[in-house]
């Protein structure tokens, strides 16, 4: 959008406008933050502007910025306000492009202290790259300074294509040094992966470090916001030696394309380009290009599609003294400035050259040793001052200039002085505070300060005024300098200003070392003094320094704390225990949100519970909930409290592992209403499958039904690898059907990749539609939270027709690895699997298998590696009447319960038939027919219960049972009533609330209750007591069942019981129909009532339902909402954009995001569980269990279990890894070569001899063996997308892709026990350069050769 002419509306009577723009900005806690939006939407209303999760378009920065300046000074021109550059703005206002009212809480409120709001080197985001230092041949020693301001700051550092990563926590004003320990540096001109990136939590300041024995650079990383889209290098010349000038370019997260138009000649990727060439190179996200030349480089002009980051310097200058490696991050031209006021270096003799570069015509003005010039520069000229002495350099120019110095070395005071480049700051990133570190190895240090001569008297250095130095004005200008000496080693200052900002340049020196940087600024700029002139009363406080011995803090690691055995804090005297449980959790509004914390770590103080950002270890869902039972029962014993399932609690407490104080503000004092304390089928992500459906020859229909109970629920449904995306807007109550025109139905046994996913920003209920004629089904989705990782299938036999009984298990965003032990004979991929076969799946994201047969698959068993969904049913299932589609989501055994009252169903004749399935040794009793009896299961053992006319079934068993029953069709009230299947819910899966949505083509529904005796008397349907209901009990126990009659075609009902929980099955017909579903559950359950009592008083008042002729309401969009268009369906997160479903996971694995319909990123915390890494795999990041990897890159570099990597040699055989004990069970052992051709490997079992020669092709006994197959007892060959796996069990996978990689993983059990170049997997890294003879070596390559393998040819 184009900014608006806007005027800000009048301030109240008598309020000072300065003061009511403050507030604005500073609302006061609980105020709605509309104001910011009104500012730049006034034509919005208030109500949707605070709607959670909408996206507004703003301008840039600067556009932001400058209209700011605009309110404040209205009678200026435009063309006489400040020239705001992005980076003075960052802090301040909004990042460019779109704010969310996500983003008015996190940083328009924001959690940084008032001193961020500064263009100073403080950031979240960085990367780097350590370039070529003097001798190629000598490795160097590389490491990164971190600098913090704000306590427990969370750093990752990681580099690209690596395994190297390190995590540390810096405290306040301190540094901490992280040594980088894989091979980083870049030796000449090319395209290189190594780029070093660093990101935390809280702003910090990175210093890289860069040393080879005299030649040691340190330079400052600025953060990601700095980067631009146009550069001008500049590199020192003159020099006497022959090392080269040199400068790289950096792409961040994203794929880049960049021009150089150069000065000097250069060789890039062997061929020659000469001085005045443009040179175009593409980079992948996180690669660096450097260039190296002989000439002068100064000058070269650098052009990129997207934001890059430019370094410049020299690999080793040397004019005066010995050479040194000298470098510097450039500024892009968007930051370059007009005004600087350069003093002489405090260094006798002070021989240093200033470059001067120019974008554009320039008319630059100067003062240079008290005389007066005038110069007019064309792009990219370069104008070069001699400094010496005492002289002092000013600068004016029409338009933004960058001012480089270097200093080119000489002797001072006895000591030979190393060169040293600086990037020189304009006056307007001047600051009013700075922190200063001084090197350890620095004999002498200087902080060179230019400052208002007004201003010199009221610095502070250490918190005391300054009398020590002495000043220098700056001829022709109102600014003075001085030289302030600090000291030798080691040491830490602050230096501010209470209103003036000044610039500080900081050097030092000893015998050959040179050091020269900006000072850390922590500050305000005049520009932001000028927009809010009230910021210098909130100026920072900073500490007062202490001197410290050592350079660098030993990094503090940031361990997750253990959860304590805690006793909950006694209540107050006189206050009711359960009222007192019902304030921590339920708190006045405004109070922070400690309790909870408190509750869990009592040790840990309130004030850092509420440090934003503060991750906690929690124990799973589960044991959270059952230690909450435990407080409000501390009587009762641990096993007699009630078995909890994930789903019970999963809106009611934090999702698994992590919990952040975001977690508190979005979730424990959610939006939801307290009805979503349940484990209902209500979610905000689902994914599904549309399983084959009678005939494949005739095309389908299929679609989906919505239904939401928070007003405008935003709902995007998008099929797997598809372009078919739908963005809806969904009403409380209403039901809303997304056709889908695209073909998703499932044909024959295979995988496949047309997944349904469906995401939403507020709770939902999704049913899929799927239709052929008369075989229509509707099965209900369960959101991902209810996926396992274990099921059995229930399927339908007994049919006459000879359609296939089948299932199908779908992963969600993650890769997946399924098994499957087979109850029935398969065919997939063109091989047969006979029954009581196992049969291993891998599926990539969003993919799914379907298995069909004619055999019966009931209690076939599911285990996968991470959780899937599994859908079960029949293609077209007869027995009595025209062939059905039948189709249910089955739960997880981990979601299973153990008592079941199941009532007849109100058909006559009543033919269903009831399936009960055991996972364990489980004693099942049971009343059937009012007789009762027993029966001891075994595992996966199926027993059936055939119901006729109005007999009931109850269970009772001592572990989980999954009950099913499907109805097998029969002619009702003279018509031909069609199979149906359900998932029978568990008494622990009652509910007190329900509603309930019946299908148009119906003609006869009923609600199917089932409840305590006592209880019915209070239930209400649609708002009022029942009365045409007829209870029968069921035999045995305090329940009663009862069939309620809705009448026909669509309708909407409401049923709930103020305090009792209780079950609902909807059941209904017409001819050549039959239709059968749970109740939607929108209520507690007998957990949560038990739970927290007082929760029935807070019930979710239904509405009375109005009957409506549409089965479904046309559905909004988001556009008719006059939401601000978006003209990309995308999200961006940390420079990357994300596709609509597309997931996110943080380089820590501590955050997960989606990108949700209209831009919206919804993000989760996440944690790996106990015995998982975060790690990439398959190009995927996640967590993944902590396997040993062992990787040979295509350019043959090995990198051990343990993470030491170097090059391997190419010819020849040798042993890559084995297992040392020779006589072990899990003994095996891989041979390999590596050549142009490609790669072979040998793995040898005690059972098998397995080759994978160079075309990936698999042999075994002298024969090509096709994948997937069982080689051997417990051995596996699978093929993937670019090569092939080799498994043992789930202690050994084999990878060999065709790109001749090689990548060898053990789990934990083989820790300590390996042998080999890869190492011994010990999770330490200083022995694994052994030979084989036991001797210690210094490099990888050695350690190769002495594992040659001599029983294999080369030949």
């Amino acid at each position: 959008k184009k900014l608006p002419e806007i005027h800000l509306p009048t301030p109240p009577p008598g309020v000072d406008r300065g003061k009511w723009i403050y507030e604005i900005f500073h609302l006061k806690p609980g105020e709605p933050t509309t104001w910011i939006f009104k500012l730049f939407y006034p034509n919005i209303s208030p109500k949707d502007l605070l709607k959670p999760g909408v996206s507004l378009k703003m301008p840039s920065s600067v556009e932001i910025a400058l209209w700011l300046y605009k309110i404040m000074s209205p009678k200026t021109p435009t063309e006489q306000l400040p020239k705001l550059r992005p980076s003075n703005t960052f802090f301040l206002i909004p990042p460019f492009g779109v704010i969310t009212e996500s983003w008015i809480y996190k940083e328009a409120k924001a959690r940084l202290p008032s001193m961020f709001l500064t263009d100073g080197p403080f950031g979240m985001e960085f990367i780097t790259v350590f370039m070529s230092n003097s001798d190629p041949k000598v490795q160097g020693v590389q490491g990164l300074i971190i600098t913090a301001t704000i306590r427990d700051t969370r750093v990752t550092v990681w580099i690209n294509k690596s395994s190297f990563k390190k995590e540390i926590v810096v405290q306040p004003f301190d540094t901490v040094y992280i040594p980088i320990t894989t091979p980083v540096e870049l030796f000449g001109t090319g395209v290189f992966k190594s780029s070093v990136i660093v990101q935390s939590d809280k702003p910090i300041s990175v210093t890289s470090v860069h040393s080879k024995d005299r030649s040691a650079e340190r330079t400052m990383v600025y953060p990601i916001h700095y980067s631009g889209n146009e550069y001008y290098i500049a590199t020192p010349s003159g020099e006497k030696t022959p090392k080269m000038k040199e400068f790289s370019v950096i792409t961040y997260g994203y794929p880049n394309t960049v021009e150089m138009y150069l000065r000097g000649a250069i060789t890039l990727q062997n061929k020659k380009y000469h001085a005045g060439s443009k040179v175009t190179v593409t980079l992948q996200p996180f690669e660096a290009v450097q260039i190296q030349s002989m000439d002068d480089l100064t000058g070269t002009r650098i052009v990129s599609q997207k934001p890059v980051v430019v370094l410049s310097g020299h690999s080793c200058f040397s004019k005066k003294t010995g050479c040194k490696h000298v470098s510097k991050q450039l500024q892009p031209v968007s930051n370059w400035g007009t005004i600087f006021h350069l003093a002489a270096l405090p260094l006798q003799p002070n021989d240093a050259v200033v470059l001067i570069i120019s974008s554009q015509k320039t008319s630059l003005s100067f003062t240079f040793g008290g005389k007066q010039g005038r110069k007019d520069l064309v792009p990219g000229e370069v104008l070069k001052f001699q400094m010496s002495g005492r002289t002092a350099l000013s600068l004016k120019a029409s338009a933004g200039i960058q001012v480089v110095m270097y200093y080119i070395g000489g002797v001072v005071e006895g000591k030979e002085v190393l060169p040293f480049l600086m990037d020189i700051p304009d006056t307007d990133s001047f600051s009013t505070s700075y922190i200063i570190y001084t090197p350890e190895s620095v004999e002498t240090s200087y902080a060179l300060i230019t400052a208002k001569t007004s201003a010199t008297s009221q610095l502070k250095f250490d918190g005391q005024p300054i009398s020590r130095i002495q000043w220098t004005p700056v001829s022709g200008t109102d600014y003075s300098y001085g030289a302030l000496k600090m000291g030798r080693g080691y040491s830490f200052h602050t230096l501010y200003h209470p209103r003036v900002p000044f610039g500080v340049l900081t050097v030092g020196f000893a015998n050959n070392i040179g050091y020269g940087a900006r000072g850390l600024s922590v500050g305000f700029t005049e520009s932001h003094l000028k927009l809010f002139p009230w910021a210098a009363n909130e100026m920072l406080q900073l500490p007062i320094p202490v001197i410290k011995k050592l350079p660098v803090p030993v990094p503090t690691t940031p361990e997750i704390k253990k959860l304590p055995e805690i006793h909950l804090p006694t209540p107050p005297p006189g206050v009711d225990r359960g009222k007192w449980i019902y304030e921590i959790f339920h708190l006045k509004p405004g109070e922070p949100t400690t309790w909870i914390f408190k509750l869990f770590y009592p040790n840990i103080s309130p004030k850092d519970l509420l440090k934003p950002g503060v991750s906690l270890k929690m124990p799973s869902s589960v044991e959270i909930a059952l230690w909450l039972y435990k407080i409000m029962s501390p009587k009762t014993p641990t096993e007699q409290l009630p078995k909890l399932r994930p789903s019970n609690t999963f809106f009611l407490i934090p999702p698994f592992g992590v919990i952040t104080e975001s977690w508190i503000y979005k979730e424990a004092k959610a939006r939801l209403p307290s009805m979503f304390l349940t484990d209902g089928p209500f979610g905000m992500e689902f994914i599904t499958v549309f399983m084959s459906n009678s005939d494949p020859k005739v095309q389908g229909v299929q679609g989906l039904i919505i239904t939401a109970t928070i007003r405008d629920t935003r709902v995007t449904v998008w099929i797997n690898k598809s372009s078919f995306k739908k963005e809806i807007v969904v009403q409380p109550f209403d039901t809303v059907y997304i056709p889908i025109t695209t073909p998703v139905e499932l044909f024959g046994t295979g995988v496949f990749k047309s997944s349904v996913i469906v995401q939403s920003d507020k709770p939902i209920s999704v049913t899929s539609v799927h239709s052929k004629d008369r075989s229509a089904e509707r099965t209900m989705v369960y959101p991902i939270h209810y996926s396992g990782n274990e099921y059995y299938i229930a399927t339908p036999s007994g049919e006459k027709t000879p359609k296939m009984k089948e299932f199908s298990v779908i992963t969600y965003g993650y890769p997946n690895t399924v098994e499957m032990y087979l109850r029935g004979a398969i065919t997939l991929q063109n091989k047969k699997y006979h029954a009581g076969s196992k049969v291993t799946v891998t599926l990539q994201p969003f993919e799914a298998v379907q298995i069909q047969s004619m055999d019966d698959l009931t209690g076939t068993r599911i285990v996968s590696q991470k959780p899937v969904v599994v859908l079960s049913g029949h293609s077209c299932f007869s027995k009595k009447t025209g062939c059905k589609h039948v189709s249910k989501q089955l739960q997880p055994v981990s979601n299973w319960g153990t008592i079941f009252h199941l009532a007849a169903l109100p058909l006559q004749p009543n033919d269903a038939v009831v399936l009960i399935i055991s996972s364990q040794k489980t004693s099942l009793s049971f009343t059937f027919g009012g007789k009762q009896g027993r029966k001891d299961l075994v595992p996966g053992e199926v027993l059936k219960f055939q119901m006729s006319g109005r007999t009931a079934l109850s269970l009772k068993a001592s572990a989980g049972i999954q009950v099913v029953m499907y109805y097998i069709g029969g002619v009702v009230e003279g018509k031909e009533v069609l199979p149906f299947l359900m998932d029978i819910p568990d008494t622990d899966s009652f509910s007190t609330s329900y509603i309930i949505y019946t299908p148009e083509s119906v003609e006869t529904s009923y609600a199917l209750i089932t409840a305590k005796t006592s209880a019915t008397s209070q239930l209400k349907f649609d708002g009022q007591p029942i009365s045409r209901i007829q209870w029968t009990p069921v035999s045995g126990t305090d329940y009663s069942y009862g069939a309620l009659k809705m009448g026909r075609g669509y309708s909407f009902h409401t049923l709930y019981h103020p305090r009792v929980p209780f079950g609902v099955l909807t059941v209904g017909f017409a001819n050549n129909i039959g239709y059968g579903a749970r109740g939607l559950s929108v209520g507690f359950t007998e957990s949560h009532l038990k739970l927290f009592p007082w929760a029935a008083n807070e019930m979710l008042q239904l509405p009375i339902p109005v009957i409506k002729k549409l089965p479904v309401p046309v559905p909004t969009t988001p556009e008719s909402k006059k939401f601000p268009e978006m003209k990309e369906k995308k999200c961006m997160i940390r420079e990357r954009h994300l596709n609509v479903g597309e997931t996110s996971i943080s380089e820590d694995c501590t955050k997960k995001c989606i990108c949700m319909s209209n831009n919206v990123l919804k993000c989760d915390a996440m944690t790996c569980h106990k015995g998982e890494s975060c790690m990439v795999k398959n190009g995927k990041r996640g967590c993944f269990t902590s396997e040993g990897q062992c990787t040979i890159t295509p350019d043959g570099h090995l990198s051990t279990f343990d993470g030491v990597s170097g090059s391997m040699l190419s010819d020849g055989y040798y042993e890559i890894a084995s297992h040392c004990n020779r006589d072990s069970v899990d003994w095996f052992r891989v041979v390999g070569s590596i050549t142009s051709s490609g790669a072979a490997v040998y793995i040898i079992f005690p059972n098998a001899f397995v080759a994978i020669n160079r075309q990936n092709k698999v042999w075994m006994k002298g024969q090509q063996v096709k994948p997937p197959s069982i080689l051997a007892e417990g051995i596996t060959v699978t093929a993937i997308k670019d090569g092939v796996t080799i498994t043992k069990t789930s202690k050994l996978l084999v990878t060999v892709r065709t790109n001749r990689e090689i990548v060898i993983q053990v789990n934990q059990a083989f820790a300590k026990a390996m042998c080999g170049p890869c190492g011994n997997y010990n999770k330490v890294t200083t022995d694994d350069l052994i030979l084989r003879d036991g001797k210690k070596t210094d490099t990888i390559t050695k350690v190769i050769y002495s594992w040659k393998a001599n029983d294999f040819s080369c030949c």
